[in-house]
């Protein structure tokens, strides 16, 4: 009997337990997600039902006593009383004395009583057997997963976790009970704490070349002040092979879901010292001339040509305007007009360096020896001149003494003159011996053209010339230039350059051209004069034109009474 009657009780256990899971697996199958929890890791991953494909991934502490094994959620506690004693947020039971809760917090209700120090433990193995998690995570289980939820716990290794391990940060304020940071309650004052972005500026300058690290010179801090370089997104690069500027753009979104955006500007420099090739000390003779860029050529520390860039000065003991001063030269050209030593600078700036190297360039006087019989002549406007290298070359010898002809080899000259206007000319003469050009010399020979005497003026009748009011108007019209012409002292014709003007007492009278008609009585002054052009001299000739009274009438003789 007694047996009979275990055997009932078996029977209905089990059939009670096949019931209850068949239960269970009826309606955790319906559930939209189920969660598993690496004890490996501390990290919790829930996947969707129906994929099995991970949705969220969640940092935790599990515990030494956790069991593994496969279980289903059983009930749920806004607040649940923890041992200790101590309290957790957003419980939801697992299997026995298993939860998944909150961060455990030492006083019922007050969210600002959390055990720092366990929170600061998240994601090592420190609970007594539930499963601590960020209140935002306690919160999603408490809110996304109903009961029978299945969960599985594993021992199992970072491979096993196939949406990583989340990004936690620690609270480093010191205190010993705080607010959980991802607390959804607008209380939590670390709802307005923010990441931040520092620069140390003294790095934004890189040498070319360098190898570029995001964050040598840029630190982020997450909203509680834990280093977040790795929750930084970093747009933009910097090219250190090419100097300038580049800006790169720092967001940093920490794990609380708040961010901060900053730009940071590199620059990248050539720290290297250019280089300058091919100079060399160079001689020659008065006169030479001499491209100085000829053979020399420049690169940057990286290799870069910047021939182009180096520029040249000259230090020239003879330069008047800066003597013993190097003197910039545009060109490179340089020509040396006379013996001695001069400085050569050659100056490349590339990047902020500088690179310079000096030389010299000795010259020789090796010109030939010019030597004048007079070095200018005067002569009267008008005069005729021919200029001739025998008239005014008393000697023509190399640099040292040998005779040298006055053949077009070696001796010429640029004439441009006329005596006919006033003025100073320059002569230049170019000598040289033959085929050498350093021998070059130069000499000037002055022609000044004067007017010292004064123009002529002929053919001015010397006579008084008196007219008859009572003569045709023809012939008291005068051509007055007629047989008058005028020269210079030395015979040029000036005669289109004369003047002429009447005046009749002393006032001046309108002419036709140099046609003039006398017609009112009165004595006439004609008067002549020339200049020579551009010159100082001039002559002045004048004549006496007199127009006579018309004769007055005789009154008629009265008739005479005739006696009858």
């Amino acid at each position: 009997m007694k047996k009979r009657i275990l055997y009932l009780l078996c029977g209905f256990l089990f059939f009670f337990t096949v019931l209850l899971c068949s239960d269970q697996t009826a309606e955790a199958a319906s559930n939209k997600y189920y969660i598993k929890v690496n004890k490996g890791t501390n990290v919790v991953t829930v996947y969707n039902t129906k994929t099995n494909k991970p949705v969220k991934a969640m940092i935790c502490s599990a515990g030494q006593p956790t069991r593994t094994g496969t279980f289903y959620t059983q009930a749920k506690y806004r607040w649940k009383y923890l041992i200790g004693p101590s309290y957790g947020q957003y419980s939801t039971r697992i299997y026995g004395g298993v939860l998944f809760h909150s961060v455990f917090y030492w006083t019922n209700g007050d969210k600002s009583s959390m055990s720092t120090s366990a929170y600061n433990l998240l994601g090592t193995l420190q609970s007594h057997g539930c499963i601590r998690l960020l209140v935002k995570d306690a919160k999603w289980i408490y809110d996304n997963c109903p009961l029978r939820t299945k969960v599985i716990i594993f021992n199992g290794t970072s491979k096993d976790d196939p949406l990583g391990r989340p990004v936690f940060g620690k609270l480093l304020n010191g205190k010993y009970t705080n607010w959980d940071p991802t607390d959804p309650d607008p209380k939590n004052p670390w709802r307005n704490k923010k990441p931040t972005i520092t620069v140390n500026t003294s790095k934004l300058t890189l040498k070319y070349g360098a190898k570029f690290n995001a964050f040598s010179a840029v630190t982020a801090k997450d909203s509680l002040g834990n280093n977040a370089n790795n929750q930084t997104k970093v747009s933009g690069t910097v090219n250190t092979k090419k100097a300038g500027t580049y800006t790169v753009t720092y967001k940093c979104t920490d794990f609380l879901g708040h961010s901060v955006t900053k730009k940071v500007k590199y620059k990248v420099i050539d720290t290297g010292i250019p280089t300058i090739s091919g100079v060399k000390k160079r001689s020659g003779y008065a006169g030479y001339s001499v491209n100085l860029k000829t053979g020399v050529t420049a690169k940057s520390s990286r290799g870069k040509n910047l021939t182009s860039k180096v520029a040249i000065y000259v230090k020239d003991p003879y330069d008047k305007i800066t003597p013993n001063k190097y003197r910039y030269q545009k060109s490179g050209t340089y020509t040396f007009s006379k013996a001695g030593t001069y400085n050569i600078c050659y100056k490349l700036t590339d990047s902020g360096k500088v690179k310079k190297v000096v030389t010299t360039v000795k010259i020789t006087d090796r010109r030939v020896k010019l030597t004048l019989k007079t070095t200018g002549k005067t002569i009267e406007y008008g005069t005729k001149y021919s200029f001739s290298l025998n008239d005014v070359v008393k000697s023509l010898k190399t640099y040292n003494g040998k005779n040298l002809a006055l053949t077009s080899k070696n001796i010429s000259y640029f004439a441009n003159f006329t005596t006919q206007k006033v003025g100073t000319y320059t002569i230049k003469i170019t000598a040289k011996q033959s085929g050498q050009n350093y021998s070059t010399r130069t000499a000037t020979f002055t022609l000044k053209v004067v007017n010292q005497k004064a123009p002529v003026i002929s053919g001015v009748p010397d006579s008084e010339l008196t007219l008859d009011p009572l003569d045709p108007p023809a012939d008291r019209t005068l051509s007055l230039l007629k047989g008058v012409s005028a020269r210079t002292a030395t015979g040029i014709d000036l005669t289109r350059h004369l003047r002429v003007f009447v005046y009749k007492d002393g006032r001046p009278q309108t002419l036709q051209g140099n046609t003039f008609t006398f017609t009112e009585p009165g004595i006439y002054t004609v008067s002549y004069s020339v200049s020579i052009p551009n010159g100082s001299k001039s002559v002045s000739v004048s004549r006496k034109v007199t127009v006579k009274e018309p004769p007055a009438e005789e009154p008629a003789d009265e008739p005479q009474p005739v006696s009858l």
